[in-house]
């Protein structure tokens, strides 16, 4: 026997189930059953008996649904206060900021880009801000107390007269910062050692190299107005746009390949790039609020209609991963920031509801980041915005967390591996053989359903959005489940004959089983206002 949790992290499935989902049985009866012009031998029947497991791992990964209540706490928020950079308490009237100009720090005014990393030699977060012409880097610590300008500067090279034109992506990594401007079409390279150990250039951006230029696709090292830069796997990936195309380059700066995607981005612009590298694909925004979803070799992908989630003064800003779970990337908008699946990216977990714990539903999105929180399984979220009727920027700080809502009474318990249910080589097929592995696989799901609490609810807040409010317990009319028992006709008799019909009586009496559980699984309450309220199915 082994952990159902150990079994499911090692099958296809997740616990990733979003609100207003519906599901059906990855394998149905008729794909279960032994076919009439089949012989139930050893390997078919191991064949229908894998089907109805792995209809049972998938029941499991359902037993969690992602709260669509998020973020979880918003930290504070950093701008200037009293003529100096601050860390404000969450719920700080936004009209108590002032501009950055009036610090000497225009550029602030005008960001557009905030990536943020831990820094383990600083041991403090790392911001890198950017306007269209100028980068500023600062320090704050992690329980957002302190916020400390280390540089800013408008110059591409501390030896050069070269200044930043239209800054449009900036990204962090192994102590190296990549910048691109679209103005030049160019790329470039910092060393960040110095502001890191005080030594060299304490104060500096050390230019390490650079590439641009415009040319067209077959240009290794010119571009077309680039979109945005990330880098994923030890590679620098460019998104060329007015190319179709993704160039790809070392963290050196030295060509290793282009790929032209005219199918996908000549009618909708490629707009943002970011990769995650626990989930292996590379996310691009386009300018028509679509999400392209790539693998790394930028060959195979899908297409998310994210369009369809926005209102139609929303536009996408860029995308982030999560930096603690795997499974999750978000998107930020002029007008929120969504979370989604990275297993299920076509639909959404929920979109922040930032108005829950004292930011204005008027606030304007520019940018958002995330980082490794403390806290288990959690992400500290670093969301650029600036009030509508000043216009001022500032730095939102949020705890983001995994945060599954649970219908069972306990997390983990064992249950028979497939390994231990499926029929051995060295076993004949015959009516106890089988008989004992239906029995293993009841006792699975009746382990199971047992365990099963209820299902999840949802309420309407003051905004009129649909929240998770989690579960309640099954009522009477869900007897059909709770009441569910085995008989004899579960199983072949002694004196039956060993044929397909028998076998497969069995068999089905397990998927009905499923099929009930999996009905319940849809049935989402609506209201919770009253306990008895009737079930809907929301899809």
């Amino acid at each position: 026997m082994e952990l159902i949790s150990t079994t499911l992290n090692n099958s296809e499935f997740k616990h990733d189930r979003f609100f207003n989902e519906s599901f059906d049985l990855p394998y149905k009866i008729d794909s279960i059953k032994i076919q009439p012009n089949e012989l139930s031998t050893y390997r078919a029947l191991n064949s229908s008996l894998e089907r109805l497991y792995k209809n049972f791992i998938y029941i499991y990964s359902l037993t969690k649904l992602g709260s669509n209540i998020m973020p979880d706490s918003v930290r504070g928020m950093a701008g200037v206060i009293n003529s100096t950079i601050e860390w404000a308490p969450s719920g700080t009237n936004p009209a108590t900021f002032s501009d950055f100009s009036t610090i000497g720090l225009s550029a602030f005014d005008d960001a557009i880009i905030n990536e943020v990393q831990y820094s383990p030699a600083l041991e403090q977060n790392l911001f890198i801000t950017c306007s269209l012409s100028a980068i500023i880097l600062s320090k704050s610590d992690q329980v957002n107390d302190t916020f400390t300008v280390i540089l800013s500067t408008n110059k591409v090279d501390i030896d050069q007269d070269l200044t930043f034109r239209h800054i449009v992506a900036a990204t962090l990594y192994n102590d190296n910062l990549y910048v691109a401007d679209s103005f030049y079409n160019n790329i470039y390279k910092y060393d960040l050692t110095g502001i890191f150990t005080d030594r060299i250039y304490p104060e500096a951006l050390v230019l390490v190299k650079a590439i641009g230029g415009t040319g067209n696709a077959e240009k290794k090292y010119k571009f077309n107005n680039i979109g945005g830069i990330t880098v994923f796997d030890d590679r620098l990936y460019v998104l060329d746009v007015d190319n179709f195309a993704i160039k790809i380059y070392d963290t050196d700066l030295n060509f290793i390949t282009s790929v032209q995607r005219v199918d996908v981005f000549r009618d909708d612009k490629a707009k943002v790039i970011v990769g995650e590298v626990s989930t292996g694909k590379i996310y691009v925004g386009t300018e028509g609020n679509n999400v392209a979803v790539f693998d790394k070799d930028i060959k195979n992908y899908e297409l998310v209609n994210f369009s369809k989630f926005t209102s139609s003064d929303e536009s996408i800003k860029n995308i982030f991963t999560s930096k603690s779970f795997s499974n999750a990337y978000f998107i930020v908008t002029n007008k929120n920031v969504w979370k989604f699946y990275a297993s299920k990216p076509s639909n959404p977990i929920g979109k922040y509801s930032l108005y829950r714990l004292g930011i204005p539903t008027t606030e304007t999105f520019h940018h958002g980041s995330s980082i490794a929180s403390s806290q288990p399984e959690s992400d500290e979220v670093y969301i650029l915005s600036s009030s509508i009727a000043t216009d001022t920027r500032k730095f939102i700080s949020a705890l983001d967390t995994k945060n599954l809502i649970d219908v069972l009474t306990v997390e983990d318990f064992e249950i028979y591996s497939l390994d231990d249910i499926k029929l051995q080589p060295s076993e004949y097929s015959q009516t106890w053989v089988i008989n004992k592995a239906i029995q293993k696989l009841v006792i699975n799901h009746i382990r199971l359903k047992d365990k099963v609490l209820g299902r999840f609810f949802g309420t309407f807040d003051d905004n009129n959005n649909l929240l998770i409010g989690g579960y309640l317990y099954f009522l009477l009319s869900d007897l059909d489940l709770t009441g569910y028992s085995i008989t004899l006709d579960h199983f072949a008799g002694n004196n039956e004959a060993y044929l397909n019909t028998v076998v497969n009586r069995g068999l089905e009496k397990i998927y009905n089983i499923q099929e009930l559980m999996i009905d319940k699984s849809n049935t989402i309450i609506k209201d919770s206002s009253f306990s008895e309220n009737e079930a809907v199915l929301i899809g």
